[in-house]
């Protein structure tokens, strides 16, 4: 399998609680290390940023962006738990200490 079928295959399509489309990926060694020792809504706003691929979010909004505030509240927490799912780290004892798991952002 090629490096272009791996990362096409680990994305995710889902259908958030207000029926808004998102296309998220699962949670990098990078990112997972950018998680440690942060507050869960620390983490939460870090995973959306980084583990959602569609639509491209940022802090703010811009003609390309969706703003972290534009996502209705459900919809975030619906996607943090979906990212941790797609990350296979809703099992992970470690990860849930760090605060990321369902209904904990």
């Amino acid at each position: 399998m090629k490096w272009s079928e791996y990362r096409r295959n680990k994305e995710a399509e889902v259908i958030a609680p207000s029926g808004l489309k998102y296309k998220i990926k699962p949670i990098s060694v990078k990112v997972g290390l950018m998680l440690l020792n942060k507050h869960p809504a620390e983490q939460a706003r870090i995973a959306l940023l980084h583990c959602v691929v569609e639509p491209p979010l940022s802090e703010k909004p811009d003609e390309e962006h969706v703003g972290l505030d534009e996502i209705p509240q459900g919809d975030a927490y619906f996607l943090v738990n979906e990212i941790v799912k797609i990350s296979g780290l809703e099992e992970l004892e470690s990860f849930r200490e760090l605060g990321i798991e369902q209904g904990n952002i």
